[in-house]
């Protein structure tokens, strides 16, 4: 099936949970998100499972950031979890590249005279 269009979403921020120590791992954030009363708008996770990126509204980052943090306070201290990312502006990427690298630009000038809108 063709692609026919990207959406943008306004007013996000992104979160990256990555570590070895991921199975399961999924179930419990979003658990977590949801116990704090926090839309997650996208998931996405890497192939390998290695790391779940996902986006709430840009006003929930911080309840996001602490809910996260108080819950897996042993996971990030053992070392099972890497440090938890948080970028305030997830506009700025697509599929986890920053806008400014020159495949992300080489990508949108494509879509572009394909005609995806």
């Amino acid at each position: 099936m063709p692609m026919k269009g990207i959406t943008s979403l306004n007013n996000m921020a992104i979160i990256n949970v990555s570590g070895p120590g991921m199975k399961g791992l999924a179930a419990r954030v979003f658990a977590v998100m949801s116990r704090a009363g926090i839309s997650v708008m996208l998931i996405t996770q890497s192939s390998s499972e290695y790391i779940i990126s996902f986006c709430v509204p840009q006003h929930e980052l911080r309840l996001a950031r602490r809910a996260l943090e108080d819950k897996f306070h042993l996971e990030l201290k053992d070392g099972v979890l890497e440090p938890l990312d948080y970028d305030g502006e997830a506009g700025n990427y697509l599929g986890g590249w920053r806008w400014h690298t020159p495949l992300v630009q080489y990508l949108c000038a494509f879509l572009l005279r394909t005609g995806v809108r």
